[in-house]
C-alpha cells in the first residue's frame, strides 16, 4: 500500500473527483449487470414455459 507521503500532491477537489467518478463506474457497470441477469432469468423463465407447453402438445397429439 502507497503511503499518503508519498502520493503526488493533489487538491481535494481532484482526488474527491477521483473518487465520485469510479463510484459511478461501478455503479454503472453494477446496473448493467443487473440487466443482464434480470433479461436471462427472463429468457430462462421463457424457455421453460416454451418445454412445458410442447411437453402438453406432445401428450396430446399422442
Amino acid at each position: 500500500m502507497t503511503r499518503l507521503s508519498k502520493l503526488p500532491n493533489k487538491d481535494s477537489k481532484s482526488r474527491f473527483d477521483e473518487c465520485s467518478n469510479s463510484a459511478k463506474n461501478s455503479n454503472a457497470y453494477g446496473s448493467k449487470l443487473r440487466s443482464y441477469s434480470q433479461t436471462y432469468s427472463q429468457n430462462l423463465e421463457i424457455s421453460s414455459k416454451m418445454v412445458m407447453i410442447n411437453l402438453a402438445y406432445d401428450s396430446i397429439q399422442t
